[in-house]
């Protein structure tokens, strides 16, 4: 009985930017677990690439586009048995920015989310059932870690940004919030903290050299995460942020 409820077999799930980070992954790992899946993000060639049961152009810049693509994905799949949210990403790097380029990675990224599981949650509370999954990175936890990045300033470079680290940490308190709201209609949420995807062999080394299980961090590592999340296994958990890192926040 306990191994049935691992099954995605059947399930619903609605993937949002499914081309930033580890999506691809974890939208390829739903899709073997037995998942349909529907795919919402900005990128079009990008989500015809994953070869889904459907997409739909979103930006999430307002709630009219948030409530309209969550009834695109209600009216495909049938139900919306879990949400990957994973669109907390941003190219924006360094210390010093504008309040005009602050603003927008918020309002395209923190505010956009918020919107979207908004309108997904009204759609799980009048199933009475759901899972949100938010992605996010370590930095989220720990920070960035410059001893890492000691001897690859160019992945510094590229990596570090006060608005990401913003971003990525306030995911954190936003899922407990949300878990509390979601879970008076039947419906949970919860944090995925995710490994860095890539880098440097300098970055990679120091990174391990601090994490307990020292080998880098796969696809199939945080979709095999992101499929228990979604699952009727994790039916009691919620407001939780899950580290999928090799123990690197657990130094």
């Amino acid at each position: 009985m306990c191994a049935n409820k691992f099954s995605l077999e059947g399930k619903n799930v609605l993937v949002i930017c499914p081309e930033n980070n580890w999506g691809p992954e974890v939208v390829e790992g739903l899709k073997k677990a037995g998942c349909k899946v529907f795919l919402a993000g900005p990128n079009e060639e990008a989500m015809k690439a994953m070869d889904a049961a459907g997409y739909y152009v979103y930006d999430h810049s307002t709630k009219a586009q948030a409530l309209a693509m969550a009834e695109a994905a209600k009216a495909a799949l049938g139900t919306i048995d879990a949400m990957v949210e994973n669109s907390l990403y941003t190219e924006v790097r360094g210390w010093d920015q504008s309040y005009t380029t602050i603003y927008s990675q918020l309002e395209c990224t923190h505010l956009g989310m918020m919107l979207t599981v908004q309108a997904v949650g009204d759609v799980m509370a009048q199933q009475g059932s759901g899972s949100v999954i938010i992605m996010t990175e370590t930095a989220a936890l720990a920070g960035y870690d410059t001893y890492n990045y000691k001897d690859a300033p160019a992945q510094f470079d590229a990596d570090f940004s006060l608005v990401k680290g913003f971003i990525y940490g306030g995911a954190i308190n936003y899922t407990r919030q949300a878990a509390g709201h979601l879970g008076e209609n039947g419906c949970r949420c919860n944090c995925l903290v995710c490994a860095p995807k890539g880098g440097e062999e300098a970055f990679t080394a120091a990174y391990l050299r601090h994490s307990h299980l020292k080998t880098p961090a796969t696809g199939e590592n945080i979709a095999d995460a992101v499929c228990f999340l979604a699952s009727d296994a994790a039916a009691y958990i919620t407001g939780v942020s899950l580290p999928v890192d090799g123990g690197y926040t657990a130094k």
